[in-house]
């Protein structure tokens, strides 16, 4: 049967399924109570007051549970709070978590005690909703004034003499963590004051601290660092006075790895271990008399069954289902449960529309956002405002990942294409796609209907194991979701044959006892009955001087084939494709927003725009740091990989990173130096979570996981870290690029290190993290020069920050110059060479092959040297565009795919005139690239080589602008011509930032109200408003009233008018140096002046320099004004001071 009919097949089902309703998933959402112990819980007012006992044994110095200021020692200019909470900055240290709204249900006498003690504002559900705005807004003005905590910071000097007293005297020191959360929620000190210290993990705020000190003091001993050693201990081991004989509790049975419900018969402490306790309990749950010992329990009054009977399920219900994203669906009511661990939840079922849908709740999971809207409902909820829900984030991704499998429906494109196919009739297609465009999801589909309809089999063809086994465990998901039928699974993987580099054996399919794919390698030759052969990365397969023999054999024996491809990926210039009708796939399924955004700056084949379904997602997180030494670069590697990771621990809590993260490498050599100083590393910095390294094929082929086995990998959380090259074809949720960047050089090796980054980038789900040495001249060089700008959400626009043309640019010159090489009996005659302008840079192109390469077309490095034949000081190296002419050694002239990239113009010499881009002078706002934690210092000098930042990015969307504006008024720079004369996007910039003023329309400049606006916000911006407001008294005068200096900037005329000069000075009295000479000798406004600002005094007039009150009112200001007074006066000045002592 043709693949015309195929392809029909799949559209007819692929529409079917779009009207059935089979195409949706259904989800479920785990729910469980975030909160501490109920001993602690009940506590109103957590002041604890330590003290040392002197025959104690062990001092418990962190606990989860008021106070004045006190400064730091190191920075005794400020308090404690900036070093362990950070100061306000209006995001997660805001006045709510500064501790500055006190809730409370009667605004008794304790407290407003305690709120004046605070500073603090209190709160009561009796107030009027205009009391508790007033009083909110007063709080959050309190903050912004204060900066710093309300329980304020003497308790950590206190604490921290009290620790250094117990340790003086040998006791033990001892942690106490939230339940179930022992060693998480740490954080350095040196991050104290930026990480999220509300997030609930593993320890209270103030804890952070003071582990954090514990761990600082630790690294600091100069003496037996075990002195500052501590102990982890779960808070239900400190509790054991709340959990009596005859309790009823849940245990933790360690021998089921369950929680169980049960009755307390006897409490023990264990001789083996210091730090426990060991309970007896009867199990409720068992029909036998069954009795197990346990060392957690916990009351069953905080269970999730209490809560819902408190709150009322329906009640629950409905604040779910009004905070779920559109396209999901509630379909169950609550459901009570035990998780495997025996964790007491509820649980929710969901129906998913699409895949858009399904991304959209993932990253409202993972954000917290869908918890904090649910938490935000509850609180509402008069008396249960203490208690939040908790979305299972390791539970959901559990299920989300399945779902994603599982997924059957096309979109809409990928339907649409596959029509394209099927109009065409053709059995042998090539589908090109950008990565994350579901290419391999479409060849799934090709499969499926193939193999369903034929006795034959399929044979899939990739670059790697790895690849294989994916594809594989796909259909093995696909066949087998919703039947468990394992033989059913097991015949259809019998269809399928694999062959992977180097591409010489046929393996068969099978699964083994742990229910795992594996692979059976077997002959060189190909049995009959194929029906379909599958190339996956073709772009890798069909290279020059590739050996493929198996494959080409497949391809040329098979009736149906089907190529994908995606040429940005290939680390090659040149491919040998076969001839075949070509559709193209334009719109992301897989990536966010920003992932497809960043990794288009590395795009070949980059000029096709492209579109993505994905979620906008967070930035690119970058770390580029200098390198100290060669000798150390692992260890400095390593160090800010685990930094990444800490990164991705933070902005995730709580979930498991279990076969969700993948580190990749450049090659086997990186890999193999690189691994065993991460994991020292690792060891080191995460103690408390098991973190493993794997290979991507040791992480591949499970298709359930049977529970013992599931249990052991929970036990442990496995990292990916491997190549970008074993990573081809596969994708995880979060992805760290380590070391991929290299100098441009002008060698063959520059396409491989392109396609390196683009393929680590594009290997990201949700979140990709870029780690890497600064490398002036390298791919990644540009990141140096660009400020991020969190926006939430930003239009299609700035998707087209990078421009997809510059690498394609870089490429095309090289391949341009290998073509010259490679063919030089096609070269022009020998011309005289043209002379290179002033400040351009020549080419030399050397290559060192041998002839039986040159005949196989095979890849080479092509080594560029560059010669300065003129002064170069002025070039603006964004691209080897920049560094044209390319010359061969075969002739004289450049290339003329160098000629056709630079100039368009294959007739003419490609002299390097102005770069695409002009070089970045200064920094520029980002939408995609978190650049914050770059530590970069020695690139003020910086040329690039390569330069994606687009010029062209202009905002048109008129809502999205509004918003953006609104958070940073410079943005209307990126603003399309007609938005910059919208008096209401301009009034919004302007009221932000003053200075968006210079990038309004002339009309909007010359505009009374708009520049108003911009000088009450910055009075400096009376530089960009048009002359005639500018000589407008009553905008000049507002403009000096925020801002003396701006005086500089008014008209002649009102430089002289006493009224305008006056204002001036009084806001700013250097502010007369701007005034009219005449005004200089004006005794009124001088003494206004020089009272404000004793260095006005200067700018005087010789007589007022000589006036006894002038000169007394300035140097009452700033003593040193003294040196612009005239001798008389500084002598009548000295006897009066020596008269009055």
């Amino acid at each position: 049967m043709g693949c015309g009919a195929s392809v029909r097949r799949s559209v007819e089902t692929a529409d079917l399924q779009a009207h059935d309703g089979r195409t949706e998933v259904s989800i479920s959402l785990c729910f469980t109570l975030r909160e501490p112990s109920a001993a602690v819980t009940a506590i109103y007012d957590r002041s604890y007051h330590g003290n040392i006992k002197e025959d104690a044994k062990e001092c418990f110095v962190s606990f989860p549970g008021l106070g004045q200021h006190l400064p730091d020692p190191e920075h005794p200019e400020r308090c404690h709070c900036h070093k362990i909470y950070g100061v306000e900055d209006g995001n997660k240290r805001n006045f709510k978590n500064f501790g500055y709204i006190l809730n409370c249900d009667k605004e008794t006498e304790d407290v407003q005690k305690k709120a004046k003690a605070m500073n603090a504002v209190i709160l009561c559900p009796n107030f009027s909703d205009e009391e508790k705005e007033r009083r909110t807004a007063e709080a959050e003005s309190i903050c912004k004034r204060k900066k710093t905590c309300a329980w304020g910071c003497a308790w950590y000097q206190a604490w921290l003499d009290n620790v250094r007293k117990a340790v003086e005297k040998k006791q033990r020191l001892k942690v106490v963590y939230f339940p179930d959360q022992v060693g998480q929620g740490k954080v350095e000190m040196e991050h104290l004051n930026t990480a999220d210290l509300w997030d609930g993990v593993g320890c209270g705020t103030s804890q952070k601290g003071e582990i954090a000190t514990l761990d600082e003091m630790r690294k600091k001993s100069k003496e037996d660092k075990s002195d500052w050693d501590y102990d982890e201990i779960d808070v239900f081991t400190y509790l054991r006075a709340e959990f009596k004989q005859g309790t009823i509790v849940d245990a933790f049975d360690s021998s089921t790895n369950k929680w169980r419900r049960g009755s307390l018969i006897q409490v023990r402490h264990r001789r083996d271990k210091r730090d426990a306790f060991l309970w007896k309990v009867r199990c409720l749950e068992s029909q036998k008399d069954e009795v197990f010992e346990s060392t957690r329990v916990r009351h069953v009054a905080d269970s999730i069954s209490s809560f819902l009977n408190d709150v009322g399920s329906d009640r629950v219900w409905t604040m779910l289902k009004s905070t779920l994203p559109r396209g999901v669906e509630v379909v169950t009511d609550l459901a009570e449960q035990r998780l495997r661990n025996g964790l007491p939840a509820c649980t929710i079922e969901l129906l998913v529309k699409d895949i858009q849908a399904l991304q959209t709740l993932r990253d409202m999971v993972l954000s917290e956002n869908l918890e904090a809207s649910i938490n935000t409902e509850l609180r509402k909820v008069d008396n249960y405002r203490l208690r939040q829900l908790r979305v299972l984030k390791t539970e959901f991704f559990m299920m989300y990942e399945k779902s994603l499998q599982s997924f059957s429906r096309l979109t809409a494109h990928q339907r649409e294409k596959l029509r394209e196919m099927e109009d065409h009739g053709y059995e042998r297609l090539h589908l090109s796609a950008p990565a994350g465009a579901g290419k391999t999801f479409v060849a799934l589909h090709y499969v499926l209907n193939t193999l369903t309809s034929s006795s034959g089999y399929v044979v899939y063809v990739a670059p790697s194991k790895c690849l294989c086994l994916q594809f594989l465990t796909w259909l093995a998901t696909r066949v087998g979701h919703g039947s468990k039928d394992a033989r059913k699974v097991e015949a259809m993987l019998g269809k399928v044959k694999v062959i992977h580099f180097p591409y010489d054996r046929l393996q068969t399919a099978g699964i083994d006892r742990a229910s795992r794919i594996t692979l059976k390698v077997g002959k060189d030759t190909l049995p009959s009955g194929m029906v379909l052969a599958i190339f996956d990365e073709s772009h890798d397969i069909f290279r020059p001087g590739h050996a493929r023999r198996l494959a080409e054999k497949a391809f040329n024996e098979a009736t149906q084939c089907l190529l994908l491809s995606d040429q940005s990926q290939s680390g090659s210039l040149e491919h040998e494709f076969p001839e075949l009708h070509r559709v193209k796939l334009t719109e992301v399924v897989r990536s966010t927003k920003r992932i497809v955004a960043g990794a288009a700056a590395f795009e070949y084949a980059g000029q096709q725009e492209v579109n993505s379904l994905g979620t906008d997602g967070p930035a690119l997180k970058t770390y580029i740091f200098e390198a100290k030494d060669e000798t150390g670069l692992y260890t400095q590697y390593a160090n800010y990989t685990s930094d990444a990771i800490t990164y991705v621990i933070q902005s995730y809590s709580e979930l498991w990173l279990q076969g969700r993260l993948a580190l990749l490498l450049p090659d086997a050599g990186f890999l193999e130096g690189f691994r065993p100083v991460l994991q020292e590393v690792l060891q080191e910095r995460f103690a408390s979570r098991n973190l493993c390294l794997v290979s991507f094929e040791d992480s591949m082929g499970h298709l359930h996981l049977p529970e013992q086995l599931e249990a052991a990998l929970l036990a442990r959380e496995e990292i990916v870290l491997d190549t970008v090259h074993n990573a081809k074809g596969l994708e995880r949720m979060i992805v760290i690029c380590i070391g991929l960047d290299e100098a441009i050089t002008g060698s063959a090796g520059d396409a491989k290190v392109r396609a390196g980054l683009y393929q680590g980038i594009s290997r990201a789900q949700l979140m990709a993290i870029v780690v890497n040495r600064f490398l002036p001249e390298g791919w990644l060089a540009f990141l140096r020069l660009l400020r991020y700008q969190d926006m939430r959400k930003f239009e299609a626009a700035a998707l087209r920050e990078m421009d997809k043309g510059s690498a394609a640019q870089v490429m095309d010159a090289l391949k341009g110059a290998r073509q010259d090489m490679l063919e030089p009996e096609k070269k022009q005659p020998k011309q005289p060479e043209e002379p290179l302008p002033c400040g351009q840079l020549a080419v030399e192109v050397t290559v060192v092959v041998e002839d039986a390469q040159l005949a196989a077309g095979a890849d080479m490095p092509v080594p560029l040297t560059l010669g300065e034949v003129a002064d170069s000081d002025g070039n603006d190296l964004n691209s080897l565009e920049s560094l044209a002419p390319l010359r061969s050694p075969h002739s004289s002239l450049p290339s003329a795919a160098a000629r056709v990239a630079a100039t368009g113009d294959s007739s003419k010499p490609a002299l390097s005139g102005p770069a695409h881009h002009s070089a970045l002078r200064e920094e520029r706002d980002t939408f995609i690239w978190d650049t914050g934690d770059n530590t970069i210092t020695n690139a003020s000098q910086l040329k690039l080589r390569f330069n994606p930042i687009s010029s062209q990015v202009k905002l048109s969307d008129r809502g999205f602008l509004l918003k953006a504006v609104a958070q940073r008024g410079l943005v209307l720079e990126l603003a399309l011509e007609e938005l910059r004369a919208d008096s209401e996007v301009v009034l919004a910039a302007v009221a932000q930032n003053g200075s968006a003023l210079q990038f309004a329309s002339e009309e909007l400049r010359a505009d009374s109200e708009v520049v108003l606006a911009a000088v009450a916000q910055n009075g400096s911006a009376l530089q960009f408003a048009s002359e005639e407001l500018r000589a407008d008294s009553e905008v000049v005068l507002a403009a000096v009233a925020q801002n003396g200096s701006a005086l500089q900037f008014a008209s002649q005329e009102l430089r002289a008018d006493r009224e305008v000069v006056l204002a001036a000075v009084g806001q700013n009295g250097s502010a007369l140096e701007h005034a009219s000479e005449e005004l200089f000798a004006d005794r009124g406004v001088v003494l206004a002046a020089a009272a404000q600002n004793g260095w006005a005094l200067e700018h005087a007039s010789q007589e007022l320099r000589a006036d006894r009150e002038v000169v007394l009112a300035a140097v009452a200001q700033n003593g040193r004004a003294l040196e612009y007074a005239s001798q008389e006066s500084c002598a009548r000045i000295a006897r009066w001071f020596w008269g009055r002592w």
